[in-house]
């Protein structure tokens, strides 16, 4: 019995004295502050449970112009929220129908820490390319982003305004404004209405 208990607190320090043989270093002060910085960094903060805030169902109803003067397009879609990546994005999937074609559409909205703005990103099955836009918010309690479609007919790039606004009820409103020969016009609005 003694031999046992010998023999198995002879394994525990040998195993004990290969584990410490294999611990990482001690780190520099540089190395400690680059980790600290990469920590933060990737570290979902107040931004990203401000996002976490619009998961839920919708229903949208959405208005599209266009160009400047023209009637609008009125489409009814829904959308599915939640977030992703342990709380870094807010992903979404809009399905329905536009101009009597299925739609689907994907973006996906953050907030980097580094550069201290929100990004969205939008991708359709109406078209091959990707939209990426920046915002901050505004004065108003809006979040207002900027970014540049491509002019399917030229392929140029387009400015854009998207101006977001988050109702009480858990509703939102959204307008997108384009500028077409340096006027700008308001080319796209859609209410989501929490299901």
């Amino acid at each position: 019995m003694n031999k046992t208990i010998t023999l198995a607190a002879c394994l525990l320090l040998a195993t004990g004295a290969l584990a410490d043989q294999h611990k990482a270093p001690e780190m520099s002060a540089e190395e400690k502050a680059m980790m600290d910085a990469m920590m933060a960094a990737a570290t979902p903060g107040e931004p990203h449970k401000r996002l976490a805030q619009s998961v839920g169902k919708y229903k949208a109803t959405m208005h599209s112009w266009g160009h400047p003067g023209a009637e609008p397009v009125v489409t009814e879609m829904k959308v599915e929220r939640e977030m992703q990546l342990g709380g870094r994005v807010l992903a979404e999937v809009w399905t329905g129908d536009f101009m009597g074609s299925p739609f689907n559409g994907y973006s996906r909205t953050g907030y980097d820490n580094q550069k201290k703005r929100y990004w969205t990103t939008w991708t359709d099955n109406m078209s091959t390319g990707l939209f990426i836009a920046y915002g901050e918010w505004d004065d108003k309690g809006r979040l207002v982003f900027h970014g540049d479609a491509a002019d399917p007919v030229t392929g140029d790039a387009i400015p854009t305004r998207s101006t977001v606004t988050y109702m009480d009820d858990g509703s939102e409103a959204m307008e997108m404004h384009q500028s077409q020969d340096g006027q700008e016009y308001k080319s796209m609005a859609f209410v989501l209405t929490r299901q």
